[in-house]
Parts: structure tokens; C-alpha cells; sequence
């Protein structure tokens, strides 16, 4: 059982220690949210203000699990292949390797052992869906493949998922903001997480913080937007409503309103080890799914890292919980000390 009053002191003097304006932490069961608090302030330039529970963070990476989602949801409606070869769906797509393409699939793009570089993703661009075919196909081939997919070698690539999310969009002929909304946030009732900046803004919202070397912090008054990487890092959300993607994972593809969305044997691949080694030592990669080592277990879910925002979502089918840890400020290693520390001691 969760203490709340002992969990709010801990998890304070961790944002205090780890130097972090402001935070939201909430904890899930299979049914509902138990734990929703803030911590610190949305911005260190309003400090009476303090952080809410329901406030909006930019979760960069967490956006994969959506993404892959809603690409495994194709997959089942038979619109796309895990093993089909991307050319078959992007004949247009050149790589600087030409013969990566004879061996690419989804597969590859979701397990992160396409070879792709990591980003090769401009900082900042165009706000309109409509250039993301451009962009990719003017991008992505002029990118450095390292290895080749037939060599199953595990790097992290965003670039897997621009390419990923264009295919979506190109073979069903809708936005990748259509798809992510018809396929994943509206089914899951998220109705506060979007792609889009201005819409998010309209909620309270977490302005990003630069830790100061003295001590303190400064303000970033500025998001930088580009659309080309949205299927791999560019969803806003709270602490709410990704629990409730959370509860998803729990419930092995079920969502609150009792659809299934997702079989259960397309979870079990999701949650399938696709990987020899991958973020961290003893980590692995799934279907879009961060598979963490925590003691003699493993948890299920996701980290982001859009500087300085941290943020994370694991599933633990042993407690049937599940942890999001949003974070404001450059303290990475939290996303994984905070949810460790709440799974262990459950």
C-alpha cells in the first residue's frame, strides 16, 4: 500500500536534491489513479505558483509508445507488415546506403536495429504536417546508415520513427495527428495530449528550466517545433492521462472504457526483447517499448529527454502499478529513481 504523506516528503527531497523546478509524479493500479501530485513551481518566475498535479510537460520520447501503438494497430488491421519492407511502402525513400533498403522493415524501425543514426533531426522547423514528406524524403538520405539491418545491431534512432510515422501516413493517406488521435488518444480518453503546442498552452504548462551553475534557474522562454520528428518525440501531455496509457500496458491492450485495442499476443511482442543491449546496461528494446532492469524484474514503458524536460512511464505487471515521473529540469537519472523507488518499496 501506498503512504502518500511518507511518498510526498520522499519524492520532494529527490527534487530538491536532484535540482528540479518543478514536477508532477502520479501512480496507477489497473483501475484508476491513486497518487497524483506536483512538486516545485511551473515556472521559477511565478514561485507563488505552485506546480499542479494536471499540469502539461512535453514528453518527448514517451510519444513512441503511442506512436508504435498505433502502428501495431495497422499491423493487425493488415494495413501494414512488421516484416514488410519499408520500400514497398515508401518507394520513394532513398537511403545513402541503397542496399539498407533491401533489408529494412517496421520491424526494424520499432526495435531500433535499422542502423539509422539517432537524430539527424533539425532542432526547429515547419509547424504544417503537409512538409513532413518533404522533409523526410530530403533528410533522410543524406544520413549515415552505421550498420546494416541484417546485422541486428541495437542503436537508438529517432529517425526510425520519422520514417516509421511518414509510412503510417503515406499508406493510409491521413495526418500522423489523425492517426495518433483515431488509433490511441481518443480510444484511451487522453484528451489532453497532443502534438499540438498552442493547444497544450491552453492548459497550465511547465515551462522548461536551465539548471545555472551557481545554483538556481533560468527561464526558456521558447519551444522549438519542428513536425518532422513528431512521431518520435513531439506529444504533450499530464500526468493523468498518461496514466491512462499506463493502465493500457497493465490491462494488456484493454482501455478504461473496456475496448481492446491491442491482442494480447501483440503486447506479448511488444514487450518482447528485441534487442541484445540497449539503453542502459542490463536495458532492453521492444516494440517501441523500453524494457528496464529494476532488481530481479523487468518494467515496461518509455523515457523522454527533450532538454532540459524529463519524463517517464513504466508498467509493472508483478505490483500492477504503473509510475509517470514528469520533470521540468535537466535530472535524467530520476526517471528511473523515482519509479524504482515507489515499485520497490510496493
Amino acid at each position: 500500500m501506498l503512504n502518500a504523506e511518507i511518498l510526498t516528503e520522499k519524492i520532494e527531497a529527490m527534487r530538491l536534491d536532484g535540482r528540479v523546478a518543478g514536477m508532477a509524479v502520479a501512480v496507477t493500479d489497473r483501475e484508476k489513479t491513486i497518487y497524483n501530485e506536483g512538486f516545485g513551481v511551473e515556472t521559477v518566475e511565478r514561485p507563488g505558483n505552485g506546480h499542479g498535479a494536471d499540469t502539461m510537460f512535453r514528453i518527448a520520447s514517451m510519444t513512441k509508445i503511442v506512436t508504435s501503438i498505433m502502428l501495431m494497430r495497422l499491423v493487425e488491421e493488415g494495413i501494414l507488415s512488421l516484416d514488410g519492407l519499408v520500400k514497398d511502402y515508401v518507394p520513394e525513400l532513398k537511403l545513402s546506403r541503397p542496399e539498407a533498403l533491401e533489408q529494412l522493415t517496421l520491424k526494424h524501425l520499432l526495435t531500433h536495429t535499422g542502423g539509422l543514426p539517432q537524430d539527424g533531426v533539425i532542432p526547429e522547423g515547419s509547424r504544417d504536417e503537409e512538409t513532413i514528406a518533404e522533409n523526410v524524403l530530403k533528410i533522410v538520405p543524406t544520413l549515415p546508415i552505421a550498420t546494416l539491418p541484417e546485422e541486428g545491431v541495437s542503436k537508438y534512432a529517432n529517425v526510425g520513427f520519422v520514417i516509421a510515422g511518414y509510412m503510417a501516413s503515406r499508406i493510409t493517406g491521413k495526418p500522423l495527428s489523425q492517426l495518433l488521435d483515431e488509433y490511441v488518444l481518443k480510444p484511451l480518453g487522453m484528451n489532453q495530449t497532443t502534438l499540438d503546442f498552442y493547444k497544450a498552452a491552453t492548459w497550465p504548462f511547465s515551462q522548461p528550466h536551465e539548471q545555472l551553475p551557481e545554483g538556481g534557474f533560468e527561464v526558456i522562454h521558447y519551444q522549438r517545433i519542428n513536425t518532422y520528428f513528431h512521431a518520435g518525440g513531439g506529444l504533450y501531455s499530464s500526468a493523468p492521462d498518461i496514466c491512462k496509457l499506463a493502465r493500457f500496458l497493465l490491462n494488456r491492450g484493454v482501455s478504461d472504457a473496456g475496448e481492446r485495442l491491442l491482442k494480447e499476443e501483440t503486447i506479448d511482442n511488444m514487450f518482447t526483447k528485441h534487442t541484445i543491449k540497449d539503453i542502459n546496461p542490463g536495458d532492453y528494446y521492444g516494440l517501441g517499448i523500453h524494457i528496464h532492469a529494476m532488481g530481479d524484474r523487468f518494467i515496461y514503458g518509455h523515457t523522454g529527454n527533450y532538454h532540459p524536460y524529463n519524463t517517464s512511464v513504466f508498467a509493472d505487471p508483478k505490483t500492477g502499478l504503473g509510475v509517470v515521473t514528469l520533470m521540468n529540469s535537466d535530472a535524467s537519472q530520476m526517471r528511473f529513481t523515482v519509479p524504482e523507488m515507489i515499485l520497490m518499496d510496493c
